[in-house]
């Protein structure tokens, strides 16, 4: 069984909003074996999943060469009415950028604006 963790990060978390979420995968995973996880573990059907490879670096530092080991992340998407979880903090923020309450500064600049 493959083992799959949630990448989040602020691109990653822009993408929830159209219903694509973001895992890190191991390097030899398949389209169809990580269709089969997501299917398993979240009983949701994906409806695409984009594949994505990262190099690996080698970075020279102090006279001594490090490799940084590359990634594989797969994009899921999944219908509208469906959600992962893993992904919380995005639509937990999503939900108070709509709730934003006008402070008492920007009422009172927009009483000026009246005013003019």
């Amino acid at each position: 069984m493959l083992n799959i963790k949630p990448h989040i990060t602020e691109k990653s978390v822009n993408l929830v909003k159209a219903s694509k979420y973001t895992y890190l995968v191991p390097r030899g995973a398949k389209k169809s074996e990580i269709e089969e996880i997501i299917f398993r573990t979240f009983k949701v059907k994906p409806l695409e999943i984009n594949i994505i490879c990262e190099k690996s670096l080698s970075i020279m530092r102090q006279g001594k060469t490090r490799s940084i080991r590359g990634l594989k992340k797969a994009i899921v998407t999944i219908g509208k009415k469906d959600s992962l979880p893993g992904f919380e903090i995005a639509t937990e923020e999503a939900a108070k950028e709509k709730k934003k309450v006008p402070t008492e500064a920007s009422e009172s600049i927009g009483k000026v604006k009246a005013e003019k």
